[in-house]
């Protein structure tokens, strides 16, 4: 069995074999630069597996970040927002080349759990149409699995599979209700940690320059900011902390706000009769002061459903696709009983 999590960082793919469970992953960027002779050499000499195209080599996944590190120039996503680029036929064939150097060999029918904001027919997307596309030709099954799902099959076990779940990442947000692993509601929203990156920059006027002279917004600077110690957004001392828990407080009031008017509105049958964990899973939620701003608001909105305990996750690349393996193996169960 295998579980693959496309997310707009990261590709990453686990496999349950007969006496382990492997895991791969690759950053999901490139780099693009005119070929050379003395760029041709370069990567030659760092031993760097490169793509011609045209007049320009292309560099993908951790050799690409080391790259732009190194020569100070901007990575490219292969996702733009978490969605795949539209009249971009390169972007394409790059995204299905870091698919399947993630991917264990051919599936030979096997069944691969395929993770997305929401699980939905791949045929209503664009972007989930072509991950199946690309599993399909190398011989797997995509089943989807929802991203809030997956997470509360990885941390929920403990309760039952039982509480809610906030699946907060680069491109969008999920809030979720489960009940002995069914899914009760989710809502969906699509501004992500990188939108808030772009605000900050934006309103600060942060840039960062190519070697061409290119001016681009320096997010990757604000997300370092954003980790180092003494940033809270439930306690800012300076302006651009001010500024940061003020764009979180309202996208967070939002996520909220939107997953109570759908408790309010659904019917009260499902309703928990005490109170449950709050799980926050993705990079959004790592922020210092995340789980006590989280208490704020939910206390200030009469959230509709008690909340026991906020659990932030720590950083843990496979937890998504751990989460998908256990649903996907607990549906295979459930089909063969």
């Amino acid at each position: 069995m295998v579980c693959l999590d496309l997310g707009t960082s990261e590709f990453r793919s686990l496999r349950c074999r007969t006496a382990c469970i492997a895991g791969r992953k690759s950053p999901a960027v490139y780099v693009s630069f005119p070929s050379t002779h003395s760029d041709v050499n370069l990567l030659r000499q760092l031993r760097m597996e490169t793509i011609r195209c045209d007049d320009s080599l292309i560099v993908v996944g951790a050799a690409a970040q080391e790259l732009a590190c190194s020569l100070r120039i901007p990575t490219i996503p292969l996702l733009i927002d978490g969605l795949v680029p539209t009249d971009d036929p390169l972007g394409r064939q790059l995204i299905s080349a870091v698919i399947e150097s993630i991917l264990p060999g051919t599936g030979n029918g096997e069944t691969c759990g395929l993770i997305s904001r929401a699980a939905i027919d791949f045929e209503q997307k664009p972007d989930l149409q072509l991950f199946a596309q690309i599993l399909r030709l190398k011989g797997f099954n995509p089943e989807p699995v929802s991203s809030a799902a997956a997470v509360a099959f990885a941390e929920l076990g403990d309760d039952q599979f039982t509480g809610l779940v906030m699946d907060w990442g680069a491109s969008g947000a999920s809030l979720g209700a489960y009940r002995y692993s069914e899914t009760l509601l989710e809502s969906h929203f699509v501004n992500g940690g990188n939108l808030i990156d772009e605000r900050v920059a934006k309103i600060r006027n942060r840039f960062r320059f190519d070697q061409e002279g290119n001016r681009y917004l320096d997010t990757q600077a604000i997300e370092a900011w954003k980790r180092s110690f003494g940033v809270r957004i439930d306690r800012p001392r300076t302006d651009d902390e001010k500024l940061l828990a003020e764009i979180f407080r309202e996208q967070l009031l939002t996520i909220l706000l939107r997953f109570r008017t759908a408790v309010n509105s659904s019917s009260s049958v499902w309703r928990f009769s005490t109170p449950v964990k709050l799980v926050c899973a993705g990079g959004c939620t790592r922020i210092s002061g995340f789980a006590e701003l989280t208490a704020q608001i939910l206390s200030e909105i009469d959230f509709p459903i008690a909340i026991s305990e906020i659990q932030v996750c720590t950083a843990d690349s496979f937890r998504s696709v751990r989460g998908a393996m256990i649903c996907t193996e607990l549906d295979r169960q459930a089909a063969v009983a």
